[in-house]
């Protein structure tokens, strides 16, 4: 009878430190689970954040698209301008030429000979 005793007195001491770490084991599963929670919840704020940052990127990319686009307008009409103005400049080098090449002719023909003036 003792020795059941004994034994029954081991198997209590055995089942309380069971139960200790069941509650032990039962805290810190519940600590993983509020952690667990708290990290989705922070996984799903990234990932809305994220989605609007690719958004806002996306309109970034497309403005940066329609920016260059008018540049590259701008860019071909100013070329158009300045090619305008490079041929009349050079239709102006060339009528000065002209004109001064009659210029030097001009210059370079004979005096027409004149009757001379009597003063008597």
């Amino acid at each position: 009878m003792a020795a059941l005793i004994r034994k029954n007195g081991i198997l209590e001491g055995q089942l309380a430190a069971s139960l200790a770490n069941k509650e032990a084991a039962e805290k810190s599963l519940a600590s993983a689970i509020k952690s667990r929670n708290e990290m989705e919840t922070k996984l799903g704020e990234a990932l809305k954040e994220m989605e609007s940052l690719r958004e806002k990127l996306g309109g970034l990319e497309l403005a940066q698209e329609e920016a260059n686009n008018l540049s590259s307008m701008e860019l071909h009409s100013t070329r158009g301008v300045i090619a305008g103005e490079r041929a009349r400049a050079f239709q102006l080098q060339y009528e000065v030429f002209h004109l001064k090449q009659r210029l030097q002719s001009v210059e370079n023909r004979e005096p027409t000979p004149r009757k001379p003036f009597d003063l008597q």
